[in-house]
């Protein structure tokens, strides 16, 4: 996907047409770094948390997003997580506990 091209719509966009998720509750990425996930996290709202992703991720060649969505999508048919696919129990812990976080606007950091 071009930089220049990419918005809030057609990553949500991408997300239901090209992997089958029918419904996006939520976007998140990530900043590059280590640490725990919470650390790194961000929520997605609109056009300009993806220009943010995009900068605070420049250089790097793929991106981490997580979604929340309806748990009853099915992300192809037939599909089923590889055991290399699951989150660990810190990293579960991690995203069980995003709800507290907001879009990152007045990130100083990340501006």
């Amino acid at each position: 996907v071009e930089d220049d091209k990419l918005s809030y719509f057609e990553i949500k966009g991408i997300l239901c047409e090209n992997l089958g998720y029918k419904e996006v509750w939520k976007i998140h990425w990530c900043t590059p770094g280590e640490g725990p996930l919470s650390d790194h996290i961000r929520l997605m709202f609109e056009d300009n948390d993806v220009l943010k992703m995009l900068q605070a991720n420049e250089g790097c060649e793929l991106i981490d997003i997580y979604i929340e969505h309806d748990p009853k999508d099915v992300v192809g048919e037939g599909s089923v997580p590889h055991k290399d696919d699951r989150l660990s129990e810190s990293e579960q812990s991690d995203v069980n506990n995003l709800d507290h976080l907001e879009s990152d606007e007045d990130d100083d950091e990340l501006v």
